[in-house]
């Protein structure tokens, strides 16, 4: 923006840089060992000084562990917690003094952080299969989170599939797909297979690394499939909102894809496990745990809090038009679901609860997490445009901030309820007329003002300002009917 001729100043606010704050608490489930959790913390301190500090990080009902650190002026210092239980617990980190008494900074907003490590369930798995020990041996190495029954292709019907959090089929297609589901299919055949096939391709090159770690799926994180050889595949016709697996680059034709609409969860892959060098690579068995975990809406990747101050939007499996979200002001207000998604503007830290229409109940967490919220150092300079445009504002521009440049809000209620007061003790003064009339109406209708501010600015609901506006006006006319004040 080129400002130009245009007038501006600045009034710079704060007058304290004490704060040292989290800025980073995240968690996520250990590839090593699908069975418990890491911790990612990260501390600041914004201080011109060195700072000690204790970081109290406790799981649940658990006792807090203490972790010492000692964080230089402007330094961040990360915290790494390994081998946590995955039993679906709150945690909580807390930063205190070192001594553990007093107040650690002018900023106890970012003080505390909170993440989830979500739960797991025993997922039970349906495998439609003439027998493949390339399947069944990846199975296998998940015994404590993974059961599964074989069965062959033609005992396989819907009802048995209602019976299992996921099904396998191992170069089987069924006539027709069960509406609600997670299902993977290898080498799918014809008119019945659930994604269009474009074509059959003898000996199908595969380039594509997908190294750009934005746009990787879930279940490929750790798999590379380039150079992979299969004898033939098939072509799948992509969809929008389809996340394409294995291609042959970037744009080029799909081997294998995920597909999610509505209560149905569908992978796909074009050609067999009995046809291909992948089985032997390292890859294809994280490809199938990495699905199954797809499945049960689990993941490896870092779980991420959600930022207050911005909309959230999160997928949710119900079945409703709407969810029950209960913040940890224990206020609850409904979303709609629109697209499996819900949309919801986060204001408070804590623990989150959605709920919905069939009770069905799930937590996500909000902190602070902001880096540039978490430094309160007052500033020194203002600069306003971009590139060629930009100017630095100075003396005069540049004011101080002092009790004349600003009113509070606290300030402008106080004042209007004196005023208010001042105005009925004015009518009741003058003791009868139009006059007294006049002032002790002009008085309660400063007071009834206040009070709906008041209402507003403690996120009462709209109706209950209005009806202590009300109570106070009724009240008011009561007491001074017989007076002949009000009347």
């Amino acid at each position: 923006i080129a400002m130009g001729k245009i007038a501006a100043h600045a009034i710079l606010v704060g007058k304290s840089s004490k704060n040292i704050g989290i800025v980073a608490f995240n968690a996520r489930r250990n590839p090593a060992d699908r069975f418990s959790h890491q911790l990612f913390v990260q501390v600041k301190n914004y201080q011109k000084s060195a700072a000690r500090v204790h970081l109290l990080v406790s799981t649940g009902s658990v006792l807090p562990e203490t972790v010492p650190l000692e964080i230089g002026p402007g330094e961040t210092a990360q915290y790494i917690k390994k081998g946590l239980p995955a039993a679906g617990e709150q945690m909580t980190g807390r930063l205190v003094t070192a001594a553990g008494t007093g107040a650690l900074d002018d900023f106890p907003l970012d003080d505390v952080a909170y993440a989830l490590l979500p739960k797991r369930e025993k997922s039970k798995l349906l495998l439609v299969s003439p027998g493949n020990l390339y399947l069944e041996g990846v199975l296998l190495l998940d015994e404590e989170n993974i059961s599964y029954t074989r069965i062959m292709p033609a005992a396989y019907t819907a009802e048995v599939a209602k019976r299992y959090d996921a099904v396998i089929f191992d170069d089987f297609t069924p006539g027709e797909l069960p509406p609600t589901g997670n299902f993977l299919l290898f080498d799918p055949r014809g008119d019945a297979s659930p994604v269009k096939i474009l074509r059959r391709v003898k000996d199908p090159e595969i380039w594509w690394p997908q190294s750009d770690k934005d746009r990787r799926h879930p279940i490929m994180d750790f798999i590379r499939v380039k150079d992979m050889r299969t004898l033939e595949s098939s072509v799948f016709e992509a969809e929008r909102g389809d996340h394409p697996l294995i291609r042959l680059d970037e744009r080029g034709d799909v081997y294998a894809l995920a597909r999610r609409s509505g209560g149905r969860r569908l992978v796909v892959v074009g050609f067999s496990s009995r046809q291909t060098n992948w089985v032997l690579r390292v890859g294809f068995p994280v490809f199938l745990l990495n699905t199954i975990a797809w499945f049960s809406g689990e993941n490896t990747r870092l779980i991420h809090t959600y930022r207050t101050g911005e909309t959230w939007t999160l997928p949710v499996e119900a079945t409703g038009l709407s969810v029950q979200v209960t913040d940890p002001s224990k206020r609850t207000f409904t979303v709609p679901v629109k697209d499996g998604q819900v949309s919801f503007y986060g204001r408070h830290i804590g623990f989150h609860t959605i709920t919905t229409e069939r009770g069905l109940r799930f937590q996500i967490a909000g902190n602070l997490a902001n880096p540039q919220e978490s430094d309160i150092t007052p500033r020194k300079a203002i600069a306003l445009g971009y590139g060629p445009h930009i100017r630095t504002l100075s003396p005069p521009e540049l004011k101080a901030d002092t009790a004349r440049s600003r009113m509070s809000a606290r300030t402008v209620i106080f004042t209007v309820l004196l005023l208010g007061v001042g105005l009925l003790l004015l009518g009741f003064g003058l003791y009868g007329g139009r006059a007294a009339a006049l002032w002790v109406f002009l008085g309660l209708l400063l007071l009834a003002v206040a009070t709906l501010v008041v209402a507003f600015a403690l996120e009462l609901p709209p109706w209950s300002g209005f009806l202590l506006a009300v109570v106070i006006l009724l009240l008011t006319e009561w007491l001074t009917y017989n007076r002949r004040v009000t009347v």
